[in-house]
């Protein structure tokens, strides 16, 4: 057997597929130690997930077609995502909105 184990599963929608997955660790103190998940998905939306009902907490769309992947900066204040268009997007990540849109950086030829 591995050496890890699934402890819980966020069920999201069965119309869309999840591209990224990033923990976050932000100074809010809102949830656990400031642990925040978030993913992005092939639908072309981000979502953070409750950690206390594993259900979207929130869930924010990418404006820019599929997310293809996501990383989050070290003080956990901004997500970068790379999304189907070719661009690269920033969203800040406030203590209690969830993401959203700062700004967004043309795909370079």
């Amino acid at each position: 057997l591995p050496p890890w184990h699934p402890v819980a599963v966020c069920a999201g929608s069965s119309l869309s597929q999840v591209r990224s997955v990033c923990w976050s660790r932000h100074k809010a103190e809102d949830c656990a130690g400031g642990a925040r998940l978030f993913s992005a998905s092939l639908d072309g939306t981000i979502i953070e997930w409750s950690l206390e009902t594993l259900m979207p907490k929130h869930v924010v769309d990418t404006h820019g077609g599929s997310a293809w992947c996501m990383a989050a900066s070290p003080d956990g204040a901004t997500l970068a995502v790379g999304c189907h268009d070719g661009m690269c997007r920033l969203f800040s990540v406030t203590e209690d909105y969830g993401p959203a849109f700062s700004k967004s950086f043309p795909p370079h030829d």
